[in-house]
């Protein structure tokens, strides 16, 4: 499963979130749902997971951020 659990922080992929998308849209539409790759359905699926796979890589960025061995970016010198 994917977020933070006691092994620290799961990456959800694309992938993963097409398939919870689709599944979740054949249960709230019916299993005969036109979900290829050229309806419009499955278009709008796939700009909204590619969105939120981004999102799942900044929330993994800001994760490992508090941790000193994986963080990066810009220091203080203060």
């Amino acid at each position: 499963m994917a977020g933070v659990d006691s092994n620290g922080f799961t990456l959800k992929t694309y992938n993963e979130i097409i398939a919870d998308m689709e599944a979740r849209a054949k249960n709230e539409f019916g299993l005969d749902i036109d979900l290829s790759d050229t309806s419009p359905l499955s278009k709008f699926l796939r700009d909204i997971a590619q969105e939120m796979a981004v999102m799942w890589q900044v929330l993994e960025d800001v994760y490992y951020a508090a941790f000193i061995d994986f963080a990066t970016g810009r220091t203080s010198t203060a």
